[in-house]
């Protein structure tokens, strides 16, 4: 036939309507048809028949372009030096699709470019489904395992599995996932039973997170524990639960804080109450006061003189200052009691008592060392300019929730958060009723696929 002409395959007057099929009887050719072209494409597929094409389409409008199948190969392998190796394009249904009972569904290797690409104005780019393995999968060992962006409000990678990974990424030298976004979420994981974003890492940090404008450099939002955070390598447990159901933070081990610790509300110990600890707590409340102030007692018995040298310790003097004394007999009055020596030497003696008699004493002082020096406590305080209005507890004053300090400070990450968490929930809603409508789709396929005709034979 002349170059240009159509190649029809099938029945006659230019309708393809039967199957042509290419069979290779044996042997180790791998293909049973190739086609070459040096100046453009290899083989290019129209379908634009209704539901009843073998095999259906997965959304029931289209037939495939290019369909493939192989027991133990590629369906459809493509390959070029400069262009696409497969090229797939649908205005209503999926681009390129490939499904694997025992490898991967789709899988692209290119030197200079993108292995697998994906396109979509209002769909995902890139979709991958796993029912018991990951949807997406990438590894890398010098670059990106899966790099995903997006520009307007969408999401650059997002992975969803039923019972195994919804995206893992695995980089020897650089990053295993990164995630992209102008407007939204870069890399957002969501699962039902299991971890949403899990990073592992044997020499630096799991999960890395930064903002370099006014965002979270790590955020986690749950219904149970926000942030998890365990070190394993105390004998004792160090953990730390964040946004969790009971409080904003959960601490289970020692707690360094370097830097002044404001507390509104009161402060207080609490331990198993000693009478019933199964089923009750003991709490106390802290003592507070203007100062910095540091209290010593303790109980002296008198010499035979009606005096006692009370010892304390080799810091005090260094550490205190403004010194306050009391004192008080027990047993029996002791009208002449009183401070015989101030503190000097870190001792102070106590005169004018009985011999033998007990005398509870009591000494405080004032913070002097360098540090509560340098940051006294500022009793009272005018708010800053842009607090001034707020609150740290505003329905204490009858005013709204956005009254409260927080919404001073982090105004707009609190009106982002509560545009994300409907944004969300839409999308999980989406995703939900997405995979309700494959599932319902592969179980009619199967059924379809079990009472009609077998599939054509592999084509390339």
């Amino acid at each position: 036939m002349p170059n240009g002409d159509p190649l029809i395959l099938g029945s006659q007057n230019n309708q393809a309507s039967l199957e042509t099929k290419l069979v290779q009887a044996g042997g180790v050719v791998l293909s049973a048809f190739s086609v070459e072209n040096h100046g453009g494409g290899g083989i290019r597929g129209q379908g634009s028949g209704g539901p009843s094409a073998n095999p259906p389409d997965p959304q029931g409008v289209l037939p495939f372009g290019v369909w493939g199948d192989s027991s133990s190969g590629c369906g459809v392998y493509g390959a070029s030096d400069g262009g696409y190796g497969v090229y797939g394009l649908s205005t209503n249904s999926v681009g390129v699709e490939g499904e694997s009972t025992y490898r991967s569904g789709v899988q692209g290797a290119s030197v200079y470019h993108s292995g697998v690409r994906g396109i979509s104005d209002r769909f995902f780019g890139v979709e991958g489904v796993g029912s018991d393995s990951a949807g997406v999968y990438g590894a890398s060992t010098t670059g990106t395992g899966v790099f995903g962006t997006s520009w307007e409000g969408g999401v650059g990678v997002l992975g969803q599995s039923d019972t195994a990974t919804g995206v893992e990424g695995i980089s020897f030298e650089s990053l295993g996932v990164h995630g992209d976004s102008i407007t939204f979420t870069g890399v957002f994981g969501t699962s039902q039973d299991g971890t949403g974003v899990h990073g592992v890492s044997d020499f630096d940090g799991g999960v890395h997170g930064r903002s370099l404008g006014e965002g979270y450099g790590v955020a986690g939002e749950s219904f149970n524990v926000s942030v998890y955070a365990h070190n394993y390598t105390t004998d004792t447990p160090n953990d730390a639960y964040l946004g969790t159901r009971c409080c904003a933070g959960d601490f289970y081990g020692t707690v360094y804080i370097h830097g002044p610790l404001y507390v509104t509300g009161s402060k207080h110990f609490r331990i198993d109450h000693p009478l019933d600890p199964a089923n009750k707590f003991l709490t106390h409340s802290a003592v507070e006061s203007s100062e910095m102030k540091n209290i010593y007692d303790g109980v002296a018995t008198l010499d035979e003189g009606g005096e006692a040298l009370v010892e304390l310790p080799e810091y005090f003097e260094a550490l205190n200052k403004d010194f306050r004394y009391q004192l008080t007999p027990i047993g029996a009055s002791g009208r002449d009691l009183h401070v015989a020596e101030e503190i000097h030497d870190n001792r102070f003696r106590i005169g004018g008592g009985a011999s033998g008699m007990k005398v509870s004493w009591q000494v405080s002082g004032i913070r002097k060392d360098a540090w509560a020096v340098a940051d006294r406590t500022a009793i009272e305080e005018e708010k800053p300019a842009e607090e001034r209005g707020y609150y740290l507890h505003p329905a204490l004053y009858g005013e709204p929730e956005e009254r409260g300090i927080v919404w001073a400070r982090y105004g707009e990450h609190m009106q982002k958060i509560e545009e994300q968490q409907g944004r969300i929930e839409e999308l999980r809603r989406q995703m939900g009723e997405e995979r309700r409508q494959r599932t319902e789709e592969m179980r009619r396929r199967m059924e379809e696929g079990q009472e009609g005709e077998e599939p054509p034979e592999a084509t390339t």
